[in-house]
């Protein structure tokens, strides 16, 4: 609760509109949904931001039948939905988790039929990176009580953060000869609630501006039709970039080895 609070007051902060995608199997104990759980989502709620699906165990389309994944789908949203009208919100967003929305283009094409007869809308994202190899490394330092490995990863991260900003950036401009509105995924986890306050200074110190999902998505990028036929990459600029045949120039992951090796721990 305390890591819960501490991240929404830094969204607030900069207010930032969010969208908090959910895998409601995390609200369950021995397959029993803990209250407890749950009043972490009603604090999300309570700061005015939206809750969507993510699926209820974070299962990838492509390693289970398409029947299972409908049933992820259906099952990840018993308790937040209701949560969520309940408190007056829409609940209206899904994101595929792993980002995989099937690796052709027919499994995709269905998926899509098969989320907007159920009312959902696809949230997608651009830039999106690796906070959860550097939360693993965090809380292995602050378990052992290393609070010089766990300084030492926090500072590894915002270079971390402005490289994959600035590999989105390019790729926007390689790809539409401009600078779309992009959408950044995070994780809510321990690394974040203590460090994205600098994340979120540092974005504007580049000029960003923090806007809604919805604005976002009035970019003509994403009104693009999925036409390709084959396996995509995880953002939405790495499809874009399968669709017209050009390299994704997203790179290898620029992860520190000391943040791989903390992380193993």
């Amino acid at each position: 609760m305390a890591m819960t609070e501490k991240l929404i007051a830094t969204l607030k902060k900069y207010k930032m509109p969010i969208l908090g995608v959910v895998n409601e199997q995390k609200l369950e104990s021995n397959g029993i949904v803990e209250p407890a759980r749950v009043a972490l989502l009603q604090k999300w709620l309570e700061a005015g931001f939206e809750l969507g699906n993510h699926g209820y165990s974070h299962k990838n389309i492509n390693e289970i039948s398409f029947e299972d994944y409908k049933n992820e789908i259906l099952n990840g949203e018993r308790v937040t939905r209701p949560l969520a009208e309940k408190a007056g919100l829409p609940y209206r967003f899904y994101r595929h988790p792993y980002l995989s929305a099937g690796d052709n283009l027919h499994i995709r094409q269905e998926l899509d039929s098969f989320l907007k007869s159920h009312n959902y809308v696809i949230a997608p994202n651009t830039i999106t990176y690796q906070d959860y190899t550097f939360s693993g490394a965090y809380d292995a330092a602050l378990r052992k009580g290393d609070a010089q490995l766990a300084e030492r990863i926090c500072e590894a991260y915002l270079p971390y953060t402005l490289s994959r900003w600035e590999a989105a950036e390019k790729q926007s401009i390689a790809l539409f000869g401009r600078e779309i509105k992009q959408i950044l995924m995070i994780h809510a986890n321990r690394i974040n609630a203590d460090v994205f306050d600098e994340v979120a200074k540092a974005m504007q110190d580049r000029g960003y501006v923090f806007i809604s999902i919805d604005e976002a998505m009035k970019d003509p990028a994403y009104a693009r039709p999925d036409s390709f036929d084959g396996k995509v990459g995880v953002t939405w600029l790495s499809r874009w970039s399968a669709e017209e045949g050009k390299a994704s120039n997203y790179g290898g992951s620029p992860v520190p080895d000391f943040v791989l090796e903390a992380s193993k721990r």
